[in-house]
């Protein structure tokens, strides 16, 4: 009986000691101040990007853990493995050293921003080489079209000036100190409106293109099957139409 009490302990000791099938999974995503499309996790309307995410996860079987960072300490984590996933990435062959992505999720327009009256249309970016203008532009962004074709330039990147967040680049820019600033206008005119400033117009559109989740390529290697698991789940919410109400609820096309 004694021998048989000490097999059903040392058998309890070792099942205590294995990770558990069911333990919970974590997937760690970052976010920003990018309205609409991240607002606040705990929010009524946390953001267009994040009700996304939390829906894919739940069908991969995955809780969101989400961590306010800035742009670059997100890629900065990914490289690391410190981080699972960023949101409303573009491609890049840089990028594509240490990411993946799922499949597109949304379109994104990139586009040069100015206060109302105070900076005009043009034309195209290189005619602005003519003239001595600051740009706002975030770091480690990729905008495409005509601005990454000029980032070989010195002329147009001693125009620009690189910070870590949006509103900064605002209120630069309301303060004279910037005469335009590049990124979605969406998000621009959102923070704008937050800030209570004047209105802003765009001066140029300078891409288009689709946008995606980006999965660091050291924390895909613990998950194997995890970007497969994701794109089945946003595949899902766009045959069900789940996908384009999240969108409509922010009052924002889905295409």
């Amino acid at each position: 009986m004694h021998s048989i009490s000490l097999f059903f302990t040392a058998l309890c000791a070792l099942l205590l000691s294995l990770p558990s099938a069911a333990a919970e999974r974590i997937l760690r995503v970052a976010w920003d101040d990018y309205p609409p499309y991240q607002i606040a996790p705990d929010g009524a309307q946390p953001g267009i990007d994040m009700e996304i995410v939390q829906a894919m996860a739940e069908h991969a079987g995955y809780r969101v853990q989400f961590l306010k960072l800035p742009w670059s300490r997100q890629l900065l984590l990914l490289k690391q493995g410190g981080l699972d996933m960023a949101m409303s990435a573009s491609k890049s062959p840089e990028r594509a050293r240490y990411v993946v992505w799922t499949e597109a999720y949304r379109p994104e327009r990139v586009a040069l921003m100015a206060v109302d009256g105070r900076a005009p249309k043009v034309a195209s970016l290189r005619s602005l080489l003519a003239r001595p203008v600051r740009i706002g532009v975030i770091r480690d962004s990729v905008y495409g079209g005509e601005y990454g074709a000029l980032l070989g330039t010195p002329a147009f990147v001693q125009r620009l000036e690189f910070t870590h967040v949006n509103t900064l680049n605002l209120r630069k820019l309301y303060a004279g100190r910037l005469d335009y600033l590049i990124d979605d206008p969406v998000t621009i005119q959102h923070q704008a409106q937050q800030l209570g400033g004047a209105r802003l117009v765009q001066a140029l559109e300078i891409n288009r293109a689709p946008v995606y989740f980006m999965l660091g390529k050291p924390a895909l290697a613990q998950q194997p099957g995890l970007l497969t698991r994701l794109n089945r789940g946003l595949a899902e919410l766009r045959r069900s139409g789940q996908l384009r109400a999240i969108f409509a609820r922010y009052g924002v096309a889905a295409d």
